[in-house]
């Protein structure tokens, strides 16, 4: 076996040199909050999958998957939508650290939000909170991988997840508990 050796001329590495500056090579260490965020966002993408099945079942007159509680609860958030994005709208809910709905004054809502809203501000506080529980402990149920104590964790992933979706204007704690009003 012969093997030719050839001279690399000069313009030829500074040609390579430039093409590779080009290129990036982006190394990414994925942590243990990442490998749970992932757990977590494949679980409430699984039930994501279900509520379109369960609507799709409605529909056709069969129940499917439609009893479970996370799926319930996720009807729920779909119906009330609407309404929590008007309180975050006008300042009266913010995304907490730890996952929860919060309710915060930071403007007067006499002049943009209507009456009924306001008249019903316990109740969509309540059932927000109450469905979001539900949704982090059948997350729990479906990973063997996690248990109850994992659910603080759960939470604050929960709560990185709600306050990346949050529109501009709306306020959000960040990890140390402060309001902050996103840009």
């Amino acid at each position: 076996m012969t093997i030719i050796h050839r001279k690399t001329s000069p313009m030829m590495f500074i040609c390579m040199i430039l093409i590779l500056q080009g290129c990036a090579f982006n190394f990414e260490l994925t942590s243990q909050r990442t490998a749970l965020e992932n757990q977590v966002m494949g679980a409430y993408k699984e039930l994501e999958d279900e509520l379109v099945l369960s609507a799709a079942a409605r529909g056709s007159g069969t129940v499917g998957t439609a009893n479970k509680p996370a799926v319930i609860a996720g009807q729920n958030q779909m119906y009330n939508i609407d309404e929590i994005q008007e309180l975050k709208n006008a300042g009266l809910f913010g995304e907490g650290v730890d996952g929860y709905i919060k309710k915060i004054n930071r403007k007067d809502p006499a002049a943009s939000v209507p009456k009924v809203l306001l008249d019903n501000i316990d109740a969509l506080f309540q059932a927000e909170n109450r469905d979001r529980e539900v949704i982090w402990h059948h997350i729990i149920e479906e990973n063997k991988n996690l248990s109850n104590s994992d659910l603080p964790n759960i939470r604050r992933t929960y709560a990185k997840v709600m306050q990346e979706k949050s529109l501009q204007g709306h306020w959000y704690q960040d990890e140390s508990g402060v309001w902050v009003q996103k840009n």
